[in-house]
């Protein structure tokens, strides 16, 4: 997220994102190639995402975060998920 007066078009583009369940399957598609990965858990952090990092250090991981609540910005809503 990001402040409103910003003007960022990709300021909500993770609004949906704390709805996401453990389980579901996430589409990236990136220089057209697509990669698909099965959400392992999600969970709320401190803005500090080192926490995250330590934690899952897999580089075949994604890990996908926003500020949460959207909007604010004291906490992180991540999700780990691990390729298909």
């Amino acid at each position: 997220s990001d402040y409103p007066w910003n003007n960022n078009p990709y300021a909500t583009i993770f609004t949906l994102l704390p709805k996401i369940s453990n389980g579901d399957t996430l589409k990236i598609i990136h220089a057209g190639r697509t990669y698909l990965y099965q959400v392992e858990k999600t969970l709320i952090t401190d803005e500090n995402l080192t926490d995250v990092v330590h934690e899952y250090p897999n580089n075949h991981q994604l890990v996908l975060t926003t500020c949460y609540p959207i909007g604010f910005f004291s906490k992180r809503f991540n999700v780990i998920a691990t390729p298909l």
